[in-house]
């Protein structure tokens, strides 16, 4: 078992220690500090666009939304959503706080909240990110 193997085997027996101890857990992609000392979390996806009805947009399971919304309201750190859209090879963003406050909607199955996708902003650099990203996990040999 190589290195990435045994640390996302480490990260679910850590899963499976606090749920056996009836803790509330949740996996964050990445969390920074700001410029201005703020704590930030991310939540990334790297997927293809919901397509409408009832609008083209991006999205997040149910729980995700309401654990990162609650996070925020308990303890002050917002959450950024990044997508990186893999069909127009764009990056889309925005705080989750503020795209819950807007247009919303569920999937037929409810797995999903989406986003319109004119509630995101969207950035440039999908191809740069991508290359350095599949470089990065070739050198770790994940």
């Amino acid at each position: 078992m190589g290195m990435t193997e045994q640390g996302i085997l480490g990260e679910q027996m850590a899963f499976q220690f606090c749920f056996s101890r009836g803790l509330k857990c949740l996996q964050s992609d990445l969390l920074y500090e700001n410029r201005d000392g703020e704590y930030v979390m991310l939540e990334v996806k790297h997927q293809e666009p919901f397509k409408a009805p009832p609008f083209d947009g991006h999205g997040l399971p149910p729980q995700q939304v309401q654990k990162r919304l609650d996070i925020f309201k308990k303890h002050g750190i917002r959450c950024v959503f990044v997508v990186f859209d893999k069909e127009e090879h764009a990056i889309y963003y925005q705080w989750l706080d503020t795209l819950d406050a807007g247009k919303k909607a569920l999937t037929p199955t409810g797995s999903r909240v989406i986003y319109p996708l004119e509630a995101f902003i969207k950035a440039d650099g999908y191809d740069e990110c991508y290359r350095k990203a599949v470089t990065a996990c070739n050198r770790i040999g994940a």
